[in-house]
């Protein structure tokens, strides 16, 4: 059929067509409306102290993030996700969970995602599967100095630094002051030291982890998507019309009445006579 033929059958069949794609629309948007609604809840975590690391290096990112691909396989583990299932108190399986932990390639973030026909329980067992693994992780390997430790130090050193440098620019020193200026080398050097040992700390912590965003209760559903659903059941309603108008059409037009009427004498144009 060429174009102007594909003209003339939509002129023929167009309220046919939009019956039918209407029709079609509306039982997707129905269809979609009485199906149970499912949220879901994402709460991310952070492997290591790529963030919080003052000077994080490579070999400390590798193996945050390796860490963070066992973690994400052990999160979805019977016996992790049985542990969960009790602190809520959930009236289900740990195999009915809908659940998912990815570690993204390259990164040392711990996505976990959660499902559930309830908005607060998909929120709840995302941040219950999070606390989880945070309890899962061995308290003594994670030492106990925060970044804040690490700028009072280098304060203290700064400050310590500044007085000796008073003390050497007023000259030839006093006794006491000879007292004080090696009272504050020492206490300089143990600054020194101690700033060094919260660094180490710091950046060997490969296996911490943080809770960087906890679920919330989602406001929408993820599913079933209405407005996409009823658009792509109208689709294929206007595509099944139309095979099928095309295919009655053609039947119609092969049909030994149609043809008849084809070849009768009142079906031929008539040439005028001179």
């Amino acid at each position: 059929m060429d174009v102007r033929g594909w003209l003339i059958f939509i002129r023929d069949w167009l309220l046919v067509l939009l019956v039918g794609t209407g029709m079609a629309g509306v039982a997707a948007f129905a269809i979609s409306n009485v199906l149970p609604k499912t949220y879901e809840a994402e709460s991310l975590l952070l492997v290591g102290q790529s963030l919080t690391a003052p000077n994080p290096d490579y070999t400390q990112l590798l193996a945050s993030q390796i860490i963070a691909q066992t973690y994400a396989e052990v999160a979805t583990t019977r016996p992790s996700l049985e542990r969960v299932v009790e602190a809520l108190g959930l009236d289900t399986s740990p195999e009915a969970l809908t659940v998912d932990v990815r570690a993204p390639a390259n990164d040392t973030l711990l996505i976990i995602t959660a499902q559930s026909t309830d908005p607060a329980e998909a929120s709840a067992i995302a941040n219950a599967l999070a606390a989880e693994l945070l309890a899962g992780v061995d308290d003594d390997a994670i030492p106990n100095v925060t970044v804040e430790d690490l700028t009072l130090l280098a304060e203290g050193i700064a400050n310590t630094t500044a007085e000796i440098s008073d003390l050497l620019a007023e000259g030839t020193l006093t006794a006491s002051e000879q007292a004080r200026y090696a009272q504050l080398q020492d206490q300089r050097e143990t600054l020194r030291t101690e700033h060094a040992n919260v660094l180490t700390q710091l950046t060997s912590a490969a296996n911490r982890l943080t809770v960087v965003e906890p679920a919330v209760a989602p406001l929408e559903p993820v599913s079933p998507r209405v407005v996409v659903n009823t658009i792509i059941g109208a689709f294929i309603g206007l595509i099944i019309t139309a095979l099928a108008t095309y295919a009655f059409d053609a039947t119609e037009r092969r049909s030994p009445a149609a043809l008849e009427r084809a070849s009768s004498p009142m079906a031929t144009p008539r040439l005028r006579s001179r």
